[in-house]
């Protein structure tokens, strides 16, 4: 892993893991602490900025603790709410990090504490968060293969049984209920953590499901 940190100054000093430099090329991870990254043009996996607007719309601004998975991370704060399908989240659901064009846009700043003094804290939670922030499956893509799948029973049975767990799960929210392919692609998106449902997302996707397959009735 290969981390750029922009806009730190004199007080950023390169080592085997962070460099300094400005130069983004081959970099993993761009840390960008005053705005100067102004395009995704990069090979880097996950942006971290504290003034993204000029790459990512704002919806607003506040400080909230960054979650991935179970764990609170410790070595980053949030800094708001961004425009997009969400892959890193704060403690109430809210869009600190998310996917554009292949790669993860984070709403958040390191603390200094662990930028310069004590980095290996801080490139732990760098690799965690890699390792669970994924961009390659949006909101978009989800509705498009379950829409895919459901026209394709339709045509051979005349009924989609996919359809019919959607309609159930959001019901009941019993994931236990759903077949593996339906809970994998809810995953993918983030509707379904563990036993943990986002219910808002799950009624966006069918609904934008149901907009596909049925485009008369809307």
């Amino acid at each position: 892993m290969k981390v750029t940190v922009l806009g730190l100054g004199r007080d950023c000093v390169s080592n085997d893991e962070f460099n300094c430099n400005g130069n983004v090329d081959g970099a993993t991870v761009i840390i960008d602490l005053n705005g100067s990254l102004k395009s995704l043009n990069t090979r880097a996996q996950l942006i971290i900025s504290s003034k993204p607007e000029s790459i990512v719309p704002v919806k607003r601004y506040f400080i909230d603790e960054i979650i991935v998975g179970n764990t609170v991370l410790r070595t980053l704060i949030g800094l708001g709410e961004l425009s997009g399908d969400a892959v890193i989240k704060g403690t109430k659901g809210e869009a600190l990090g998310v996917s554009l064009n292949g790669k993860v846009i984070l709403f958040a700043k390191p603390l200094l504490i662990y930028l310069l003094h004590d980095q290996e804290p801080l490139i732990n939670e760098l690799k965690l968060l890699l390792s669970n922030a994924k961009s390659g499956v949006s909101i978009s893509d989800a509705v498009d293969e379950l829409a895919s799948l459901i026209i394709s029973e339709r045509r051979s049975k005349k009924v989609s049984r996919t359809l019919a767990y959607l309609e159930e799960f959001l019901q009941d929210g019993n994931v236990s209920k759903l077949p593996p392919y339906i809970v994998d692609i809810l995953m993918s998106v983030g509707a379904v953590e563990g036993d943990n449902i986002n219910r808002e997302l799950i009624e966006r996707i069918i609904s934008e499901v149901k907009t596909r397959i049925y485009p008369r009735r809307n």
